[in-house]
């Protein structure tokens, strides 16, 4: 009966589709471009919260991954389309805008199936095998041993960075400025704070999944991850990284909705709503933080209007969504790249990469700038560059179709592997960042950056961890032999 109700349902919904896409086809026909376009939009967000209400009726989950994904695509794809309609004063280019609104639906649609139709039901077998290999039990003092060495290691990469800025008023005034890009970090070593930050995420991890065991212990742990957490926040908060405060926000929620109080939806949309608002404003004036002049930076703002919905649109959605338009017309003239930034950024995180080939010509967001707005990086300036552009620069429309398709079925295997393996602390640290890293990072910087980073945040620190596990349990074998 449900399966019945199900296709009954897909039949409905592809012939509302049908229907439309035939009206908007006979619009386009007809030349009514601007009807055309609004008609698009209006069918995509039809689309997206159709999606987005079905998936939370299914899961009444509103952390699964596939939630946040949609909703934030969604505001990437259509940022620079509803930016320009706001404030352009002439007619807008409908025709361009057009043809990027029907590659965000074809890339909706793509990620759509890829995530529920290949891992979903029937699949199940695979996942439930994973719970039958037996863990090996992880020996809880030596883990944190191993977890406060890497802490350690952290901090000290994080003294680096302070080293270079010249201090610690020096590395918050610089902050989210241009000046970023003028200090000498050639002596700079790791990932700074953001080091430190995923390592207090997986002790949060260890602490939650101990904490019937070592009561006691795990409670003194989590006491220092929430004191730690508050300090991470304020650095980040202090220096104007907006996006580092959504990812390390996020992953300690997602932690705690799932192992200690599960978020009601309404609850969280409410919270993701003033989140949204707040982060209006702080990219208003996070720029005065570090001078202390807070207070001027917030009433030139409401000045210049820059409280207003869309102007949220310009730093982020609008000039990330661009790029697409941009590479549409370069690849007219200049080709595809046909994966060779996907290849390179396999590479391009390890230690002297650049020395075997050129790292930087396939780190887009640079490639960007310098090809369609020369000059602006040599000012320390920068724009993000949409997950979609990328995957139309190296294959077209059959890279968007591919790249979206993959992207959703990545998700859904993470998911299943999650929810089958919630006491594995490397999937469920790996699960809870790759919710906020898959949807926020994916979508606004090039898959370069976006790998780097991912590497940085999620694999070097587990893997450094467990590696000083393996030396310190040996050690400790042999010690207990020796005796």
């Amino acid at each position: 009966m449900t399966n019945k109700l199900e296709s009954n349902r897909i039949k409905l919904m592809a012939s509302i589709g049908a229907i439309f896409t035939l009206f908007i086809g006979i619009l386009m026909y007809l030349g009514f471009y601007k009807a055309t376009f609004i008609a698009l939009m209006i069918f995509f967000t039809i689309i997206v919260l159709t999606a987005i209400i079905y998936s939370l009726k299914s899961n009444n989950d509103l952390f699964e991954i596939n939630n946040v994904f949609m909703a934030v695509y969604f505001l990437y794809t259509t940022g620079f389309q509803l930016n320009n309609m706001y404030y352009t004063s002439g007619i807008p280019p409908y025709y361009s805008y057009i043809f990027t609104t029907i590659l965000a639906i074809i890339g909706f649609i793509a990620y759509w199936i890829g995530y529920n139709k290949i891992f979903n039901d029937k699949n199940k077998k695979f996942f439930r095998e994973t719970r039958k290999i037996k863990e090996r039990q992880l020996n809880f003092k030596i883990l944190l041993l191993a977890i406060f060495s890497f802490f350690l290691i952290a901090c000290l990469s994080f003294g680096t960075y302070l080293m270079a800025y010249g201090g610690i008023r020096n590395y918050i005034n610089v902050g989210y400025g241009a000046e970023r890009y003028l200090i000498d970090t050639s002596h700079v070593h790791g990932a700074g704070i953001h080091w430190v930050a995923s390592t207090i995420l997986i002790l949060f991890v260890v602490a939650t999944l101990y904490k019937d065991q070592y009561k006691k212990t795990t409670l003194f742990l989590r006491i220092f991850v929430y004191i730690s957490s508050i300090v991470i926040t304020a650095c980040y908060f202090l220096t104007g990284n907006r996006h580092n405060i959504v990812i390390f926000s996020l992953c300690f929620i997602a932690i705690f909705h799932y192992f200690y109080k599960r978020i009601d939806v309404k609850v969280g949309l409410i919270v993701f709503g003033a989140l949204f608002v707040f982060l209006i404003m702080y990219t208003s004036f996070r720029g005065f933080l570090g001078s202390g002049d807070v207070v001027n930076g917030v009433i030139n703002a409401i000045k210049s209007k820059q409280f207003e919905i869309f102007y949220f649109q310009i730093g982020e959605f609008s000039q990330t969504s661009k790029s697409l338009n941009e590479v549409i017309v370069y690849t007219q003239n200049n080709g595809y790249l046909y994966g060779k930034s996907y290849l390179i950024s396999l590479f391009a995180w390890i230690p002297g990469a650049g020395r075997l080939f050129d790292v930087s010509k396939y780190a887009l967001s640079i490639w960007r700038l310098k090809y369609f707005y020369p000059g602006f990086y040599e000012k320390g300036l920068g724009f993000a560059f949409f997950s979609l552009s990328e995957m139309f620069l190296n294959f077209g429309v059959f890279g968007i179709v591919g790249g979206m398709f993959l992207w959703g079925t990545l998700q859904k295997f993470l998911l299943n592997l999650f929810k089958n393996n919630k006491k594995n602390i490397i999937i469920v640290f790996i699960y809870t960042y790759s919710i906020c890293m898959f949807s926020f990072d994916f979508m606004r910087i090039d898959f370069q950056t976006f790998f780097t980073a991912y590497m940085q945040g999620v694999t070097i620190p587990l893997a450094l961890i467990f590696i000083a596990y393996i030396i310190f349990n040996k050690m400790h074998k042999f010690i207990y032999k020796v005796k």
